[in-house]
């Protein structure tokens, strides 16, 4: 590539970069933080994987949110105090894909004025989230528990809890009903099996007792077979079989009885 072509790339990649800084500063100052001159942008990603990624997401998360952040020469004249100055403050982008997209929206949702507290502003909303995913325990939602009183992290990380649990959230109950569609679901499967198999079965049988009738050459097979296994289960035995006699197809012989 020539010197020529690439300057004005070099150049447009550059105006990129400062108009990506400038979109950030604006964001951080929105939410009362600042960047320390110097420092590069930070993104945090979340790989795909479920319910499993979405949990080694949250709790990555969490750690982020109760670790210091790195110290800084000074800090903005209008920046406001947001979690403690914890560590996850420091990210700008995050990217997420499948089960990590489950937590990562959560997350972002909690940007949000108005979200977690009515009235609430950009700034408080975002001192807020960063407080979310600082709070421990987490616990559980009861209902007569009022949660508006309560802190501002107990209410959304229990939700979360009880709604991970997607394949049964409300316990017993729901595992006592996916077991039932599983039992139902198993018959339902063999019974499409065994009318296919049935079918295919039949129509073998109908195939053979048409040979029997109408050609010689088989009927002298199916009748020395008939033969064979009376002589090897002895009189007593049943054979189920199809025999060429006028006007009957198919019937149940009792071997060494001799057709008429």
């Amino acid at each position: 590539m020539s010197t020529e072509n690439s300057a004005p790339a070099q150049q447009d990649r550059a105006q990129a970069f400062a108009d990506e800084h400038e979109r950030i500063q604006h964001r951080r100052k929105g939410i009362g933080g600042d960047i320390p001159p110097g420092r590069s942008h930070w993104g945090l990603a979340i790989s795909g994987g479920g319910i499993r990624s979405a949990t080694c997401g949250l709790g990555v998360l969490q750690a982020l949110a109760l670790a210091s952040r790195p110290p800084t020469s000074e800090a903005a004249a209008d920046a406001v105090p947001v979690a403690k100055d914890s560590l996850l403050r420091e990210f700008d982008y995050v990217s997420s894909v499948s089960g990590g997209g489950y937590i990562a929206s959560f997350f972002i949702s909690l940007f949000v004025p108005g979200r977690l507290r009515k009235q609430s502003t950009s700034q408080s909303a975002a001192a807020d989230a960063y407080d979310v995913l600082a709070y421990q325990p987490p616990g559980r939602m009861h209902r007569r528990e009022n949660l508006a009183e309560a802190p501002v992290g107990k209410g959304p990380m229990s939700w979360l809890r009880e709604n991970g649990r997607y394949l049964a959230p409300t316990g017993g109950g729901d595992m006592m009903y996916a077991a039932a569609l599983a039992i139902r679901n198993w018959f339902a499967v063999q019974y499409v099996l065994g009318t296919l198999l049935i079918a295919t079965l039949a129509l073998l049988a109908l195939i053979r007792g048409g040979l029997a009738l109408h050609w010689h050459p088989y009927a002298a097979i199916e009748r020395d077979l008939r033969s064979r296994h009376s002589a090897i289960t002895g009189s007593g035995g049943v054979l189920c079989g199809w025999f060429p006699r006028p006007g009957c197809c198919c019937g149940w012989r009792r071997a060494g009885q001799r057709s008429g």
